[in-house]
């Protein structure tokens, strides 16, 4: 289901017309094309035409989700390809997704998991324009209460264009939506503590960085996730100049017999280690 079939069916129950739903906001003929899915609206129209029908963005979120299993943030997540430099654009997803063998929510969230993976060899100036692209999303989704499974994953993985001082703010929140309603993703609570690591890293609080991995490690220890701890095993030995910890991790990775994650994983460490010694 597209969000535009949730939007008709709302203005039928209000028994509001196409006109006066559209009016000020813009066309009807346009408002048609959205109820029958020919076009997707603006994260801002749509917030427009949201608060019009009498609905707040959270009740919408639960609505949608009660009809499909694709997060609302998900499908606006996914215009920022819109804007993204054609080396990375969506079309490159498929050929991506081949070679990817990721257990994610569904692959609207490996799609993301895979533009927000490249982005990270894009230039500051490329970051900082799409962090413009995605950053009204968040400002809209922050204000929610209910934050679903989805959410989360995306959350996690659009992590990387926030300032550090934000992205602590929101992983604490997010950790604490994790503990309280959806405990069994530890998996996941891993993931947001090996990233924020990263971005402690990336902005030279290398103490912070080495908290986060400790604690990511613990979590993945617990449900087996070898990968996560690993590279946060190799990002900690990074910051405290162990070479002799890297080699060992990085052959305990070539053991899980992935060569996707180990290509990466070597790749960012090159990336990393010409930060550290800049």
């Amino acid at each position: 289901m597209k969000s535009g079939e949730l939007i008709k069916q709302l203005r039928q129950e209000r028994n509001i017309k196409q006109k006066d739903l559209a009016e000020g906001i813009l066309s009807r003929s346009a408002i048609s094309k959205i109820e029958h899915g020919e076009h997707e609206p603006s994260f801002d129209t749509a917030m427009k035409l949201i608060d019009r029908l009498g609905v707040t963005l959270s009740d919408f979120e639960r609505l949608y989700f009660d009809r499909t299993s694709v997060s609302l943030l998900a499908q606006y997540f996914t215009n920022i390809t819109d804007t993204a430099p054609n080396n990375y654009h969506i079309q490159k997803i498929e050929s991506l997704r081949k070679h990817r063998h990721q257990n994610t929510v569904n692959d609207t969230v490996n799609d993301i998991y895979i533009i927000v993976e490249n982005y990270k060899d894009l230039s500051n100036k490329e970051i900082n324009m799409l962090r413009e692209t995605v950053l009204p999303v968040w400002h809209h989704f922050e204000k929610i209460d209910s934050w679903q499974k989805t959410d989360l994953y995306i959350i996690n993985d659009m992590l990387f264009f926030f300032q550090l001082t934000d992205a602590i703010n929101i992983t604490t929140r997010a950790l604490s939506k994790i503990d309280t309603t959806y405990p069994e993703l530890v998996d996941l609570k891993a993931s947001f503590l090996n990233n924020l690591g990263l971005l402690c890293l990336l902005n030279a609080e290398y103490k912070q960085a080495i908290t986060y991995f400790s604690q990511s490690i613990a979590q993945a220890k617990l449900v087996h996730r070898y990968d996560i701890s690993i590279t946060a095993k190799i990002r900690t030995a990074l910051i405290q100049q162990h070479s002799d910890e890297i080699k060992h991790q990085l052959k305990l990775l070539a053991d899980l017999d992935d060569q996707e994650l180990l290509n990466r994983t070597k790749h960012e460490l090159a990336l990393l280690k010409s930060r550290i010694m800049a």
